[in-house]
């Protein structure tokens, strides 16, 4: 075999390997897609009612193992649960978690919620609820509020509670709020 000829097959070989290589390279990236999809909850879209009713059960116990790197609920009732954080589940729609009566930290940024329930909450100290689309939030009875972050959202309507003074932290930027509608006293 002459020069050129081994020059040709070493190309040839080289050809095929790179080949083979980006063929696996795609594979891989492929695969790592799907189970970054997997992992990121916040791709799927899930009614939030239901998704809550199915991990947290109104006559049963939580499901969720660790929800949280600091929250762990599995297997408290919702009245026995003061701390909850459901960020980045890709829940829509609305939630209602009037049935979580000693909540005091809501945590549910980047989703896509309508609408939040929080009625019954009265020890609600802290709420974090950017990120989603909400257009009204009524804190009338979170007489407890001492932080309110809900940047992010269509809110056109926000109903403070009666001792809006007691509320430390706020932030309500990139919102569709008119000034009178914005509290005066922070």
């Amino acid at each position: 075999m002459d020069e050129w000829e081994k020059g040709n097959k070493i190309s040839l070989i080289n050809k095929t390997i790179m080949k083979s290589i980006k063929s696996k390279f795609s594979q891989l990236v492929g695969k790592n897609k799907d189970k970054q999809k997997q992992e990121d909850n916040s791709e799927i879209i899930t009614n939030a009612q239901e998704w809550l009713e199915k991990n947290y059960p109104e006559n049963g116990t939580c499901q969720i193992r660790n929800e949280s790197k600091f929250v762990n609920n599995l297997g408290k009732t919702r009245e026995e649960i003061t701390e909850l954080d459901i960020s980045a589940k890709g829940l829509k729609g609305t939630l209602d978690l009037s049935d979580f009566k000693n909540l005091e930290e809501l945590t549910c940024y980047n989703n896509c919620l309508t609408n939040l329930n929080v009625n019954n909450c009265w020890k609600l100290k802290k709420i974090e609820c950017s990120n989603n689309q909400l257009t009204t939030l009524n804190m009338s009875n979170l007489e407890e509020l001492e932080k309110l972050w809900g940047y992010n959202n269509y809110l056109v309507h926000i109903i403070y509670p009666s001792n809006p003074e007691k509320i430390t932290e706020l932030d309500i930027r990139n919102n569709h709020l008119s000034l009178s509608l914005q509290p005066n006293y922070f």
